[in-house]
């Protein structure tokens, strides 16, 4: 079998396996399309641990920046009109964020991004809106994250076996 079809097998596979545990589980800590973000970040960084390393660093970074960004939008919202302290919270965030790529560990910029972008998303879906602080809103992101990027170096060692056979 060649390797790209070993990938499909074996993502195939391992992503039903793990939608099916995020939804057995229903743990908030276990967002299964913050998962897959982050699986494709991990190939996106190159694979290997080397990749594993990029992108769980970037994905990290961008969750932070995120929820930082989203705290101080929820102070100045109050205050403010909305769109502008939106426009401001994220319009700083972002130089932030590729400033970030100065440090050798974060220099993988779209990685920045796929952190950043679901986090987001956990807090533009209502994550807050429940009774959710903005701590959970960072763990469920951040441990998605890892997941994704632990299924990603999983799965590339798992296809490259089927492959060889």
């Amino acid at each position: 079998m060649g390797l790209i079809e070993a990938l499909a097998v074996v993502i195939g596979i391992m992503g039903g396996i793990a939608t099916g545990a995020a939804l057995q589980i229903g743990s908030i800590y276990f967002v299964i399309w913050v998962t897959f973000v982050a699986w494709a970040s991990f190939y996106a960084a190159g694979g290997g641990t080397a990749g594993f390393a990029k992108s769980t660093a970037a994905n990290i970074w961008g969750a932070v920046i995120a929820t930082i960004s989203l705290w101080a939008f929820s102070k100045l919202a109050a205050n403010m009109n909305v769109p502008l302290a939106g426009a401001l919270c994220v319009g700083i965030a972002i130089v932030v964020l590729i400033l970030g790529a100065k440090v050798d560990a974060l220099g993988f910029i779209p990685g920045q991004v796929f952190g950043y972008a679901p986090t987001a998303g956990l807090f533009v879906t209502g994550f807050l809106a429940g009774t959710y602080s903005i701590g959970s809103m960072l763990a469920a992101a951040i441990v998605s994250l890892v997941i994704g990027n632990v299924l990603g170096i999983v799965s590339e060692k798992a296809a490259g076996a089927v492959a060889k056979s």
